[in-house]
């Protein structure tokens, strides 16, 4: 189901790519991640492609909040208490930088989307929380943030104190990336929509992107795509997890704050007073592994907080790393040319702009901060965390073949996984009693997908991927669509080498 901030939108269509070409550089995703690094880029030049799958920014770019912060849950604490002052510090200011880049781009080019600067709020609502609170506002002390803190003694409301975070801002994510697209496209790049990247070769000193049955030829190129779609021997689909929560949208609630942000562990994490509009999201799990009737329990829990008029629900995805920062720089090594970000761990809409000033930075060889996001790192490695969440994909890999499966058809908007001749598939009935029978072997790993209730889509549990009821690819790391009942088995290809291409 599509976001209240798309549904809201008028957007642009771009074309999809038709025959071969070639350019400098590509990005695959046209996300914000990926928009934001083609317009560091194109300070310097035109000769860029943005190739995305769906359309622009119909991924977590125009599902999320409208947050811009730098106040992202119980984080400084952490990073003070595992990396030290310099690195916490580091964090804080590129956030903030972003924050004032995103201003200063809307500004530039005149892109309505209702920007504005606001206080962002995290709150406890018991003792234990109270005092993991604290710890985070000490940190905010050591790094100079500029903060109130509020006790329940002040405050006129459930909660029992609250950390603020002041001149952070809030903006229409969707609204945001479709004027930069429009941007950057009246500039001269070259943006498509409805092109699926299905192989990556290595040829000479180039390489050979297999787009659409049709071949890009590119010096550098930059996934900004969640999930990069090489792994390259690096292991990232083991150190990093994806994550969904459910979002939704009230009108007239009775919400006074505008930004809040829960730091305990309850179903509703976010609450954004939007206007007229009040946006909850919480819910959180892991993707495609939601428990049965928990968002029924969630939009309760919310319609009894915001007291608002129910409009419309979605999912939002992400991935987070187990150091919790995010991965942006080069994928492999320096010689490569391929350059990797992920993991913004629902903070996309700062992030993504961190990342596409570091990677332009990088593809010019121009001078840049320390990366202490480099996806090379250790730190995100052989944790308790990774243990669990890679036990986690082997269990979800496994348990599914020994699984009895229903074996009564679905009812209607109803999705089921059934068995047919030994191998399972997914079916869902739709509004006019019509069944769609399509392979549930996720393409990329061979996990198989579970049923999204809230967006009608089958989901896999293991890395993230995101299919349509009909079968048709949502997001990656997978690039092969479910084959539908008849038309054999799904292709497997989980891209870990990066082969050299041998046509001539």
């Amino acid at each position: 189901m599509n976001s209240f901030w798309i549904t809201q939108a008028n957007s642009q269509a771009y074309p999809t790519l038709s025959n071969s070409t070639n350019a400098s550089i590509v990005i695959i995703g046209g996300g914000l991640c990926g928009l934001a690094t083609a317009y560091y880029l194109s300070q310097n030049t035109k000769d860029i492609i943005i190739v995305e799958a769906d359309r622009i920014a119909y991924g977590a770019s125009g599902r999320s909040t409208g947050k811009i912060s730098a106040q992202h849950g119980y984080i400084y604490h952490n990073l003070l208490t595992r990396y030290g002052k310099k690195l916490a510090k580091q964090y804080y200011e590129e956030n903030t930088a972003a924050l004032a880049a995103i201003d200063e781009i809307i500004k530039k080019h005149a892109i309505a989307c209702d920007f504005e600067y606001c206080d962002a709020t995290l709150y406890a609502m018991n003792e234990e929380e109270v005092k993991t609170l604290e710890k985070e506002y000490q940190a905010y002390l050591s790094l100079d943030i500029p903060c109130t803190y509020q006790t329940a003694d002040s405050l006129k409301s459930p909660m029992q104190a609250q950390l603020t975070m002041h001149h952070q801002a809030r903006f229409d994510p969707y609204r945001y990336a479709i004027g930069l697209a429009s941007y950057l496209a009246k500039k001269g790049i070259r943006i498509f929509e409805h092109s699926t990247l299905r192989d990556i070769k290595k040829a000479d000193d180039c390489y050979h992107l297999y787009v659409n049955e049709h071949i890009i030829t590119a010096h550098d190129v930059v996934f900004a795509t969640q999930f990069p779609f090489l792994d390259d021997k690096r292991f990232y689909f083991a150190r990093m997890y994806s994550e969904q929560e459910q979002i939704i949208a009230f009108a007239k609630a009775n919400i006074k704050q505008q930004m809040l942000l829960h730091i305990g562990n309850h179903p509703i994490q976010s609450i954004h007073a939007y206007h007229d509009h009040t946006l909850v999201a919480g819910n959180s799990h892991k993707s495609g592994q939601m428990k049965k009737d928990s968002y029924n329990e969630l939009q309760k829990l919310a319609q009894a907080w915001v007291q608002g008029r129910f409009l419309t629900q979605w999912s939002s995805q992400d991935y987070i790393t187990f150091d919790k920062l995010p991965m942006i720089g080069y994928l492999s090594s320096e010689k490569e040319h391929l350059y990797f970000a992920s993991g913004f761990r629902k903070w996309g809409n700062t992030t993504s702009h961190i990342a596409g000033k570091r990677i332009a930075a990088m593809i010019f060889h121009q001078p840049y901060q320390e990366n202490i996001f480099a996806p090379a790192r250790l730190s995100s490695f052989f944790s308790l965390s990774f243990v669990k969440e890679n036990g986690n994909v082997l269990y979800e890999f496994f348990k599914r073949k020994r699984k009895a499966e229903d074996v009564d058809f679905p009812s209607v908007n109803e999705g089921k996984i059934m068995n047919f001749d030994d191998h399972l598939y997914g079916v869902y009935c739709d509004e006019h009693n019509m069944l769609f029978i399509v392979d549930i072997t996720c393409p990329h790993a061979g996990c198989i997908c579970n049923f999204n209730t809230v967006d009608k889509t089958w989901d896999c549990p293991c890395h993230g991927s995101r299919f349509s009821y009909q079968g048709n690819i949502i997001k990656g790391p997978a690039q092969y669509h479910l084959n539908a009942f008849g038309d054999g088995f799904n292709t497997l290809d989980p891209h870990f080498l990066l082969k050299d291409d041998d046509t001539k």
